[in-house]
């Protein structure tokens, strides 16, 4: 079976007129960037191109409602992430909802404009990627959504927490009457220079790990009272220049807008 016939397969299951297959096998291949591929044999294709093919007969027929169960999750990284942004220009262009099961965290925010996170059978919040990854109603969705870590706070007032011996600000009303996690990104972390404004929360640490990962580099402190964090910064000349040796000591800061406190739901 070549690309023309299997992205045809759709229209011949619904018996549509075959006057019109060749016109709609060309529109939907063109659709998803492989115009001229009708001849070709589905064994000559790549691993993206295949993914395509499958879009394409998904919607030659024009659906409403698409629904995608974990579509990528077959393809190597890179490959991926180029499809995760194929997928989202597609969907502007056909204007139909599409559902889309994943558990790749990273994908839902790349891919969505809004986002549910379901457990145990139960929808725990729903909402906007933004608004999800910086927002989440409990712990369970703070460490699932990002890179985030989890630390065990007491509320001082409505703006503040303890973390031991620090207090810390936030510009969110803290929770009251249950146990509460500060949720620190590690993207949300920045190394003090001493310029940040008086305003924002500090935390002194000493590095115990620096982990090389291609774009950026995950920095792990330990704080005095043996709390563990760490934080990410972009891998260039200046970030390595501002980390320490292992064994140093490093402040970073946290913005109240940044400094995210939760209620604690059981693991």
């Amino acid at each position: 079976m070549n690309v023309g016939e299997n992205v045809a397969f759709a229209l011949r299951a619904r018996r549509l007129p075959k006057a019109s297959w060749a016109e709609r096998v060309r529109a939907a291949l063109a659709m998803v960037g492989l115009a001229g591929y009708e001849e070709r044999g589905v064994e000559q294709l790549s691993g993206g191109q295949r993914q395509r093919v499958a879009l394409a007969r998904a919607m030659i027929f024009e659906p409403r409602l698409i629904l995608m169960d974990e579509p990528l999750s077959a393809l190597d990284k890179q490959l991926r992430e180029s499809m995760q942004i194929e997928l989202r220009q597609l969907h502007k262009r056909i204007g139909a909802t599409i559902i889309y099961v994943t558990h790749d965290q990273r994908e839902a925010l790349t891919m969505s404009d809004r986002v549910a996170i379901l457990k145990d059978g139960r929808l725990l919040q729903i909402d906007r990627p933004e608004r999800l990854h910086d927002h989440p109603v409990d712990s369970f969705v703070a460490s699932f959504i990002g890179e985030a870590s989890l630390l065990p706070v007491v509320r001082v007032d409505d703006n503040s927490v303890a973390l031991g011996p620090l207090i810390l600000r936030s510009a969110r009303t803290v929770p009251n009457g249950c146990a509460l996690m500060l949720a620190v990104h590690s993207e949300k972390l920045l190394i003090d220079d001493g310029t940040a404004d008086t305003a924002r929360n500090r935390l002194t640490g000493t590095v115990t790990d620096v982990v090389y990962q291609g774009e950026s580099l995950r920095v792990f402190l330990t704080l005095a009272d043996g709390t563990a964090l760490s934080l990410r910064q972009p891998s260039h000349h200046e970030a390595y220049r501002r980390i320490p040796a292992l064994g140093g000591s490093l402040t970073v800061t946290l913005h109240p807008e940044d400094t995210i406190i939760v209620p604690k739901v059981p693991a």
